[in-house]
């Protein structure tokens, strides 16, 4: 982890990893005595991912916590099934608990219709929840009525007000209807 250099000043940068994001994964790998790729494919089995989802390698070249996932729209669909169905997680429980007392780590005024936040989940409601992606992908979960709205990357200069505002609507008039 020393390979990292810092990406800006300490309190003024904001960076969606950290040495304790990347240390997890490390940990994972210690306590499995598996590589950390293993965990991630063990993962993708239990949900039934296709093979052509796959997950993103962070700045030094390894998996870890902090990288991203590239899925199917299927996978992603199935993603969106087991944080509506999965009872037993803790991970999954924490999401639908988050709440306001969690600071957001993203500008309040651009992500004011969350409630709580983690792991780029947002809580919306105590029946809602919505995952962002950086380029437009966004994956919303309606307990109440059973629903999954998944949608994949449009944006073309990455994620903006303008862009989410559209898709939000969109997915706000569909599941009212719905």
């Amino acid at each position: 982890m020393a390979d990292l250099k810092q990406t800006g000043e300490h309190g003024k940068t904001w960076v969606y990893n950290s040495f304790s994001v990347i240390a997890s994964s490390f940990a994972a790998e210690a306590i499995s005595g598996k590589p950390y790729s293993e965990l991630v494919q063990a993962s993708y089995d239990k949900l039934g991912f296709e093979d052509k989802s796959w997950y993103v390698a962070n700045k030094l070249g390894e998996l870890s916590s902090e990288g991203g996932q590239a899925l199917s729209i299927r996978d992603f669909a199935k993603l969106g099934r087991y944080m509506l169905e999965e009872k037993k997680s803790q991970y999954v429980n924490d999401i639908w608990n988050a709440d306001g007392s969690v600071a957001l780590y993203m500008p309040k005024d651009k992500y004011s219709f969350a409630v709580g936040y983690k792991n780029y989940w947002y809580k919306i409601s105590d029946n809602e929840i919505l995952a962002l992606g950086s380029s437009g992908q966004i994956l919303y979960i309606n307990r109440e009525k059973n629903l999954i709205i998944a949608k994949l990357s449009s944006f073309v200069q990455g994620q903006g007000l303008p862009e989410y505002d559209k898709a939000f609507t969109l997915i706000s008039d569909i599941a009212k209807d719905y």
